[in-house]
């Protein structure tokens, strides 16, 4: 198979199905790792929690935005 025809190929694709192609290419480079779909699944959970019990440390966009342009510069 091409490369270049795969290439061409995908790039006629519409964007959410370049997307989702690219995430399965990503993928299938990384180790698998049994564990790390269920912590971060864990993690997200204990995440959630804290927000619905209202215990989670929230910021305000304003102090994030001005966060974010300090580092930018």
């Amino acid at each position: 198979m091409d490369p270049a025809r795969v290439l061409e190929a995908v790039l006629a694709l519409d964007s959410n199905e370049r997307a989702r192609l690219a995430k399965q290419l990503i993928t299938s480079l990384e180790p698998a790792d049994a564990d790390a779909e269920r912590l971060w699944r864990a993690e997200l959970e204990k995440r959630l929690d804290a927000l619905d019990a209202g215990t989670a440390p929230l910021e305000d966009w304003d102090v994030v935005r001005a966060k974010l342009r300090a580092i930018r510069g």
